[in-house]
């Protein structure tokens, strides 16, 4: 996936979980260069109303994220 239709597919679904439309987003980013990954974090950096869960199987190719209550 491209990095410009990887941060519009996410702010499409950032928008769902903040409207509670969807209970969690689990976002696929891969492994790779670690590019999609890195944008994800950015991002995050900014919302506060969204909680990153830990990925209790140890992958490290996607994150689950989650609206803060």
């Amino acid at each position: 996936m491209r990095l410009i239709d990887f941060e519009s597919d996410l702010m499409i679904y950032l928008n769902a979980l903040y409207r509670q439309e969807i209970p969690f987003l689990e976002v696929i980013h891969g492994h790779g260069d670690g590019v999609l990954k890195e944008k994800l974090r950015e991002i995050l950096k900014t919302e506060a109303a969204i909680s990153i869960e830990k990925n209790e199987s140890g992958n490290d190719g996607s994150t689950t994220l989650r609206f803060k209550k």
